[in-house]
């Protein structure tokens, strides 16, 4: 089942993604990502939203951690340290007092993937979609696209105007999720690890 989801997700990328896989076990990473950008519109999303039914969309809080029963130990780990923190929202599909899918908000860092060893404040006006899980008996309802909107709203309501998101190359339903909602491609990021050496490429897209 693992290895048809990563199949559904990366499609023609499955293969890239297999050999840079390989290449991690001896110490070789690079990866590239692309950081979008989405000016708040109220109006556009406002639109989407008032046609999408969010009945069971919730924010949750620490004391629900237990009840996500679809990522590992680790995972749960960062989540509560998120909580702690203060500087981070999380937003749930419950159904049947089930916790089905969950998605973030970073209200004061720009995350990197862990491998970059490195972090950076967001700027005032600014708030990160951080990453998201769904349940795997729940995939293929649509559930990335409408929490998309819905974090978009609550930042909207924080009075924030830009909305950054960081998504890897081959990650291409990712991808047509954020184009779709709005977001523009604003830099391409290559990261390169060999050994001790590592080194960040950042291109501005025009």
């Amino acid at each position: 089942m693992k290895l048809k989801n990563f199949l559904i997700q990366y499609g023609l990328s499955a293969g890239p993604r297999l050999a840079k896989a390989a290449f991690r076990k001896v110490g070789v990473i690079f990866e590239t990502f692309y950081l979008l950008k989405y000016t708040i519109n109220e109006n556009d999303i406002g639109k989407i939203f008032n046609t999408t039914d969010y009945s069971h969309a919730i924010e949750i809080f620490e004391k629900d951690i237990s009840r996500i029963n679809f990522v590992d130990n680790e995972k749960l780990k960062l989540f509560k340290t998120r909580f702690e923190s203060g500087n981070y929202s999380c937003f749930a599909i419950v159904i049947d007092d089930e916790i089905q899918y969950i998605t973030w908000i970073s209200w004061k860092y720009m995350n990197y993937p862990a491998f970059f060893g490195k972090s950076e404040a967001l700027e005032a006006n600014q708030a990160l979609l951080e990453d998201s899980y769904c349940s795997p008996k729940h995939r293929g309802k649509g559930y990335h696209s409408k929490m998309n909107i819905y974090r978009l709203m609550e930042i909207a309501k924080k009075n924030k105007s830009e909305v950054l998101a960081l998504v890897l190359k081959e990650n291409k339903p990712a991808l047509k999720v954020q184009l779709k909602s709005g977001f523009n491609y604003y830099s391409r990021i290559r990261f390169i690890k060999i050994g001790n050496w590592n080194k960040t490429f950042q291109k501005i897209i025009k």
